[in-house]
């Protein structure tokens, strides 16, 4: 199909010999999609499995990041979840609220501030932990396990991690 391009009297004018631009095959659009399938299948597993409506995805990253790695601090906990500071702020905020998360100034340098589980976010924790490999693997039931690795080194490899 040809590229439509727009006249100088606003008039749409098809370009000969050019690919028209398909949404549906851009890889922007691609991950769009595929993260709204994720987190759609993430929402399940965990309403339906684990009885569990109120984590999202995000919290999902940052509880199980705080049960791996407790007293860890607000920067080293956004690199290593890739939330920046105003969203993690916010988000630690509210599970500390909601009696999940503990953050307290740390002792050793005054200007941080360190953050663990409380025990029932402990226990929270250690059951998405538990499920964590499950909810993956309930995710990409539609990949062989040889597609799911070259998946992932791919998009390690977009993100210029690998």
């Amino acid at each position: 199909m040809d590229k439509i391009t727009m006249t100088d009297d606003g008039e749409s004018d098809p370009v000969a010999g050019d690919v028209q631009y398909d949404l549906q095959q851009n890889i922007g659009y691609l991950l769009r999609a595929t993260n709204q399938y994720a987190v759609s299948r993430f929402n399940s597993y965990m309403k339906n499995v684990m009885l569990i409506n109120n984590v999202t995805t995000t919290q999902f990253a940052v509880i199980t990041t705080v049960y791996r790695f407790p007293g860890i601090s607000f920067s080293e906990l956004s690199t290593f979840t890739s939330v920046d500071l105003p969203t993690l702020n916010g988000l630690v905020k509210r599970l500390v609220e909601r009696g999940i998360l503990i953050s307290v100034v740390n002792k050793d340098d005054k200007r941080s501030r360190q953050i663990s589980l409380t025990k029932s976010g402990n226990q929270l924790a250690s059951d998405l932990t538990r499920h964590g490999n499950t909810i993956g693997d309930f995710v990409a039931k539609e990949l062989t396990s040889s597609e799911e690795r070259e998946l992932c080194r791919l998009l390690n490899k977009l993100r210029g991690a690998e």
